[in-house]
Order: C-alpha cells, then structure tokens, then sequence
C-alpha cells in the first residue's frame, strides 16, 4: 500500500506549480533525501528554498515538514526491511541492492494505462523510429532490434546519417524517443519536428517536467535516484524496455500472429530446430 505522501503527490501532481513539481518529482526519484535532511538542506539539494519544501507539504495535506518527514522515513523503514533481506550483504553488492529498491519504486509508480497506450500505438503505426542520444543511443538501438524483430518496420534513428528520416516517414508512423537529464537538443527538435508533421511520439523520459513532454502524446517517466549519471538509469531503463517488449509479445499473441523477421538474415552458430 502506498503511503499518504506519494498518494496525494500523484493526486495534486497537475495542478502543482513548476517549483512544487520539481519538489515532487525529486520526492519520488529519491525519498532518502527528505528522510534524512530537514527542510532547509532538503531545498539546497534539489535547489529550490525551504518555503518551497513546506509549501509543498501544506499542499499534499501536511501540517509541516516534521509530519511529513515522519511519514518519509517509517515508509522507507518498513519498505528497506522488505527489499534487503537477503543472504550476501557484503559492501561489493549494496548497487545491486539499491538498484532493485528503485526497480521496486517504479513497478509502484508507473502507470499501466500509459504503457498499455505506448504498446496500442506500436501495434498500430506503420513504421517505428526510436531515437536516443549519447548514452541514450544504447536504450534506442536494443528496443530497435527487438521491435524488428517481433513487429518489423523499425528504425533506429543515426544522426550522422538520417537527419531528414522524419520527414520521410508515412503516416501513422511513430517516434519513440529517450530523453534524460540533460536533454539530448537534438532529441529535443526531432520530437517536435514528428509532432509538427503530426506523427505521434512517446517519451521515456526521467520527469513530468521534461522539456521533451511538450511534444509527446505519451509520457511514460522512470524513477531514477538523485544520482543521474549512466550506470543508475540502465538497470531501470532495460527493466522498463522488458516490460514494453514482453506486452507487446502478449499482443502478438493475443491475435495469433507469429513474430516478423522482415527479411533480416540472422546467423547463429546454433540454430533453433535444427
């Protein structure tokens, strides 16, 4: 069961200014940081003031920062109990444990109907770009290669080759693009060049606030810690692509179609069947 400050977060989330979206946007990334700081620090760390921390209490239906902080740590306390009781607690494996704890965060937090979306709109496109920068690229190119292979017409997006790609593509194509802090630009202007030629994209991206949101029809927004760096967004970011290509296998077979290899030649040195 959730706890009351995530509840009403999500509730109030829309109606919530630009400052207290980003209070609640680092409130759900990385909780620990309210949990162990008072408000003043709080504020330093995600930078905005410390009125802006208690006002965002009030907001969620909080007497003060004290109340809510009670409520912060006794989740977290109860919710590290469950998630780290395992054999090796050795020092070598404490990114593993953080890592299935913020796994644990998104499985509670993503929305089910905005990836049933994001599935409904890969069904029923005609071609399929995917679009990542730097190390974004890495999350692009393994969704492109599962999408051709169980639905064909896929297309992993190289900037130094296809610039004019989304001007080429037909209707009812559409754009999956990788957007996390600091905000690809060139992710940035392929996504609203899609949606001025009307094509519908979905952004993986890290945040509501995104720059990239303004040009997507779907947003689906992972929970990664404080720490943005690489390493901490992959475990997620591949978890959640699983999650999208195995509803995408249900699908498929849901219509009793066989997946599609649309020509491609692969070459194993153990072939299935054979």
């Amino acid at each position: 069961m959730e706890p009351k400050y995530l509840v009403e977060s999500k509730k109030k989330y829309d109606s919530l200014t630009k400052g207290l979206k980003k209070v609640a946007d680092n409130l759900f990334a990385d909780p620990m940081t309210f949990a162990i700081h008072p408000a003043k620090k709080s504020g330093e760390i995600i930078g905005v003031s410390e009125t802006m921390i208690i006002r965002f209490c009030h907001e969620i239906g909080y007497k003060g920062f004290k109340d809510f902080q009670f409520d912060v740590r006794e989740y977290l306390l109860n919710h590290m109990q469950e998630t780290t009781s395992v054999k090796n607690d050795h020092p070598l494996f404490d990114s593993m444990l953080t890592d299935i704890a913020h796994l644990n965060r998104n499985i509670e937090q993503l929305d089910v109907n905005l990836i049933e979306q994001a599935v409904n709109m890969i069904m029923s496109s005609k071609k399929r770009l995917i679009v990542g920068h730097y190390q974004s690229f890495t999350f692009a190119h393994w969704l492109s290669i599962n999408l051709q292979y169980l639905v064909g017409d896929t297309i992993l997006y190289r900037a130094e080759e296809d610039f004019q790609l989304v001007e080429q593509l037909p209707e009812e194509s559409i754009v999956i693009a990788f957007s996390f802090f600091r905000y690809a630009t060139d992710t940035l202007r392929l996504a609203e060049k899609a949606k001025n030629r009307g094509l519908k994209v979905i952004a993986i991206t890290d945040t509501n606030a995104s720059p990239i949101v303004e040009f997507a029809d779907v947003v689906i927004p992972l929970v990664f810690t404080r720490n943005r760096v690489l390493i901490h967004k992959s475990p997620i970011t591949m978890s959640f692509l699983n999650v999208l290509l195995f509803e995408v296998m249900n699908v498929l077979e849901r219509e009793g179609k066989r997946k599609s290899i649309s020509g491609q030649d692969y070459k194993y040195y153990i072939n299935e069947g054979k």
